[in-house]
């Protein structure tokens, strides 16, 4: 058998072999972000937060709009969520506009609160990143953070709290949670301003985000006393989020989609037609270069046998 030699085999293997080594493509970054004026809410992306949610929200002209007041107060925070997990790194913001409040007379607070849950694979409960901005119970104004999660007994504790004195400046602006490399932090924008301050920061680790909500809050507990109207005007989120990676935003909807029960979700899994794309495409080159490697080894075994065969001659 008389293979003929090709110039290209060698640089061919070269960029095969390149190619088998280089890494999968990493998850994709995606920026999704809902404008709530007009009345704009799209479903695909968005959902009540819980049954009560219903009663508390509701897309208007100037923005999405929550509002509670004696004797009528909701249990639990109400507000909207992103219908996606996160994986590592991100980015999330609401801009809001605190339109009337007052003290409650019990509990953590009144006011607004970007949270997320973080899920924590060693307890039946995951962890909870809460960034708030809220009145106390003697009226002070102040920016919150908190870091809860159970204990080695199950028990809820608060692994890192921190508040902040803020003033009525910050009626008006944008709550800020972003992630870098395990480490969260927590930063405000007041009104207008494109300058966030950073309020605090903490290692968090990497595990993924469960769910981003934005909501109002009524107190610990629900306070029969607690009064709140805001109207959240803008939301954004930055990072790795399954299932939200071609979604066309935004979309007028009136009514948002109701919920599919209160239960937190359980976090969605990774889209995974570009890991078969990867895969197939790594499948292809390394068929290429097995074969292009065979031919240059058939290749050099015939060398010899060529080169005896024109002594014998």
């Amino acid at each position: 058998m008389t293979i003929r030699h090709s110039t290209w085999t060698r640089p061919v293997a070269i960029l095969c072999a390149i190619h088998l080594l280089a890494p999968l493509p990493a998850h994709a970054q995606t920026t999704v972000k809902q404008d709530f004026r007009e009345s704009q809410f799209n479903a695909d992306a968005l959902r009540y937060d819980s049954d009560e949610s219903m009663k508390y929200v509701t897309p208007e002209k100037e923005g999405l709009r929550i509002r509670f007041a004696p004797p009528d107060v909701p249990r639990a925070a109400v507000g909207v969520r992103w219908k996606t997990a996160v994986i590592g790194d991100f980015e999330a913001t609401a801009r809001y506009e605190i339109l009337k409040i007052e003290p409650a007379t019990k509990g953590y607070g009144v006011g607004i609160e970007l949270y997320g849950m973080l899920e924590n694979p060693e307890r039946k409960q995951a962890d909870g990143l809460a960034f708030a901005r809220i009145m106390l119970t003697k009226g002070d104004l102040v920016l919150g953070f908190s870091h809860r999660a159970n204990d080695e007994m199950e028990k809820r504790v608060t692994r890192f709290g921190k508040f902040h004195p803020t003033t009525a400046a910050s009626d008006r602006g944008r709550l800020r949670m972003a992630r870098t490399a395990g480490t969260l932090t927590a930063s405000i924008a007041e009104g207008d301003s494109d300058t966030f301050k950073e309020v605090m920061r903490t290692q968090v680790g990497d595990a993924n985000i469960r769910m981003i909500r934005i909501a109002g809050l009524p107190a610990h507990g629900g306070d029969p006393k607690a009064t709140l109207d805001l109207r959240i005007l803008d939301m954004e989120l930055k990072g790795t989020l399954p299932g939200l990676e071609n979604l066309n935003l935004p979309k007028k909807v009136l009514h948002p989609a109701a919920p599919d029960g209160v239960p937190m979700p359980e976090p969605t899994q990774s889209p995974r037609w570009f890991l078969l794309i990867a895969i197939l495409l790594a499948l292809g080159l390394s068929i290429i270069a097995a074969a292009v490697l065979v031919i240059a080894w058939l290749r050099s075994a015939s060398a010899p046998a060529r080169k005896n065969a024109g002594k014998g001659a």
